[in-house]
């Protein structure tokens, strides 16, 4: 017997907070950029992109290009950027090079732009907080002085978190994130949270957790919790209720099938919170897995988006959210119904479902649909043999007041299986079928 408000698939489609299965947002085209940058970030009211050689102006004004050239190799490139956000009004920017270097900059209009403190650790993995800029180094977190991103040095407000010496297994941090103000440090393997403060006397470690994060983009904030990519899946810290200890939690489990087969020990994922749609993402290449969440409406869904092309960056300003393909911009766009002119396909696909009657034999005469746009419906009637399927059939509208649709099959169980693959919008909102019960098996 399946539980209720359970789906098997959930393709480009996500459930909203009023409990009906909406069409994904499509993309729609922003601008396309000069040749010679790298990445995407918001800051300071402006979508801003990164490159190391020569001189770059976008002629939209929305975006800024920024130099931060390589400290001893000016001619060598930017290849990505792993972290940038603003600090004290200033962007502060994790690159890489082509050549594998990672470098530091603040570009605060001085020069150079890049941190020249040796302390600095110069890696993907970074984080601000209490007024402080936090990376990981081999088997530290070093942190700068309060309010000085160049300064990572000076005695009693520079220095670093030993959290090596916490481990037995894995020493070497991998990737940093948030939990209800504290900082997490994640391993291969396990995570440590710790409380940071501005005064490095303060800070101290709080618990450790036997579940990691091997990926430095892999980590974002989500209502409070911390979610995260692991080998096994995804994952979140919160609070247990009964005793406030922290605990992983299984929040991944619905899809960890289907993301162990796509997470290896190399991806490049990129996780993060979609504030204007209330969502956490976590991209790579040109899929997404997105959880939508709302305690008022009790809602918690995971879809999977499948977009036209591999996603590079991207970044939300104004509550809007924008991906970067090449030298391409696109927006999430809410009222687009095609990825820049491209259909995608919408997929859903539910459980056998027995109407509550378990074990007994049903005949099933026919069934009405509520949806917005138009779809195709096939249905799956043996759970021991999932390739029977019965020929499609056009649905669209309110089907209710004219008559129903005929199905005619006689199963315990079915598995409805919708599918809308026009360039139109779609919503479902109800399904209700018409069966008798011919008896127990």
């Amino acid at each position: 017997m399946s539980d209720a408000n359970r789906l098997r698939r959930l393709d480009n489609c996500f459930v909203t907070t009023g409990k009906t299965i909406r069409k994904r947002p499509g993309l729609s085209v922003v601008t396309t950029l000069e040749p010679g940058t790298q990445g995407l970030r918001a800051a300071g009211g402006k979508l801003n992109t990164f490159h190391a050689t020569g001189t770059v102006t976008h002629s939209d004004g929305r975006f800024k290009a920024n130099k931060i050239a390589h400290p001893t190799l000016p001619a060598m490139e930017v290849k990505t950027i792993h972290y940038a956000d603003v600090f004290n009004g200033y962007i502060y920017v994790s690159a890489e090079y082509n050549n594998g270097d990672i470098r530091h900059h603040y570009l605060d209009g001085t020069s150079p732009t890049h941190i020249v403190d040796t302390n600095c650790p110069n890696t993907a993995a970074v984080v601000k907080k209490s007024s402080k800029i936090f990376a990981v180094k081999n088997d530290v977190v070093r942190f700068c002085k309060t309010s000085n991103p160049r300064d990572w040095t000076t005695v009693n407000d520079a220095g670093f978190l030993g959290v090596g010496i916490q481990q037995s297994g894995a020493t070497n941090p991998t990737a940093l994130g948030e939990y209800s103000g504290n900082l997490v440090v994640f391993f291969k393997d396990s995570s440590q949270v710790w409380t940071v403060d501005p005064d490095p006397s303060k800070m101290v470690f709080v618990q450790g957790l036997d579940v990691g994060c091997p990926y430095p983009k892999g980590a974002a904030n989500m209502a409070g919790d911390v979610f995260f990519a692991s080998y096994d899946g995804i994952r979140s810290i919160t609070t247990q209720s009964t005793t406030g200890n922290l605990i992983d939690v299984d929040v991944g489990s619905p899809i960890d099938a289907l993301v162990k087969q796509e997470f290896t020990s190399t991806s490049d994922l990129s996780a993060f919170y979609f504030r204007g749609g209330g969502q956490f993402w976590i991209m790579k290449g040109d899929q997404a897995w997105v959880y939508s969440f709302s305690r008022t409406s009790k809602i918690s869904a995971w879809s999977h988006y499948q977009l036209p092309f591999a996603i590079t960056d991207r970044t939300e300003l104004d509550g809007d959210l924008y991906f970067r393909a090449g030298n391409t911009v696109y927006k999430l766009d809410e009222n687009s119904t095609t990825d820049a002119g491209v259909p995608f396909t919408v997929g859903i696909e539910f459980p056998y479902l027995d109407f509550k009657v378990p074990g007994v034999l049903k005949m099933i005469h026919g069934m009405d649909t509520v949806m917005v746009g138009e779809a195709d419906m096939s249905i799956k009637f043996d759970a021991r043999n999932p390739d029977f399927v019965t020929p499609s059939i056009p649905m669209s509208g309110d089907t209710r007041p004219s008559e129903m649709t005929a199905v005619e099959i006689v199963s315990v169980g079915i598995a409805p299986v919708i599918e809308c693959t026009n360039d139109g919008e779609f919503e479902l909102h109800a399904m209700t079928f018409y069966f008798e019960s011919l008896g127990a098996m």
